[in-house]
């Protein structure tokens, strides 16, 4: 099946009523049935200085999570969802390729990556790599949103079920990328051959405390 990916790579602020219409206006661009990407924080913000979330008004982020659900429903697109099996991975969930390869053993065909990562002390291309090895060792579609910061350390981009960059953004620009995939492109040749007699994957459910 044939789909259409919109990532959107855009500034972020803690201020969900600055936050709102930069979405609104990547979602006003959308066409329909297409799957629409944004950055982690989008819409809530996002810093290294976590201590800002204390002072989010829930009831302001509720109001503007219900605005956006009419302007999806509007345009007839799909925000992170769709017509399309995905594994969503955040932050530095790209380290760490054990769970995005449960994800494709639990039936993803393609997966969302959100991010925040703006961070100068991160060397250059290591985060990029990641995104392209969590695309070929699982033989899946990685769809990555960055935020635009002049400091970003991952970019985002669109990778094939090869490791290859489909569309890539430069750092600290607002702009979309577009791709259509054939989740046909997905496949678990390579998962296949696993030594499974040696290492083994297990979800660990455990309960809340």
């Amino acid at each position: 099946m044939k789909i259409s990916i919109a990532v959107a790579q855009i500034p972020i602020t803690w201020d969900i009523a600055q936050d709102l219409p930069t979405i609104a206006a990547v979602l006003a661009d959308a066409q329909p049935d297409e799957i629409v990407v944004l950055p982690e924080g989008a819409l809530s913000g996002y810093g290294s200085d976590l201590s800002v979330l204390s002072r989010l008004d829930p009831t302001t982020l509720a109001h503007a999570i219900d605005d956006l659900t009419t302007l999806v429903r509007e345009k007839a697109v799909h925000l992170a969802d769709g017509p399309l099996t995905v594994g969503v991975q955040i932050c530095r969930e790209i380290r760490f390729p054990e769970q995005w390869q449960y994800l494709a053993n639990a039936g993803a065909q393609a997966f969302i990556y959100l991010t925040h990562a703006a961070n100068l002390t991160e060397p250059a291309g290591v985060w990029r790599s990641h995104l392209i090895s969590r695309a070929a060792e699982n033989q899946r579609f990685v769809l990555a949103a960055n935020v635009a910061d002049p400091h970003q350390h991952c970019p985002s981009m669109i990778i094939s079920p090869r490791g290859e960059s489909l569309a890539e953004l430069p750092a600290n620009s607002t702009d979309r990328l577009r791709a259509t995939i054939d989740t046909d492109e997905a496949s678990d040749w390579y998962l296949d051959q696993r030594r499974r007699d040696i290492v083994h994957l297990r979800y660990q459910n455990r309960p809340a405390e």
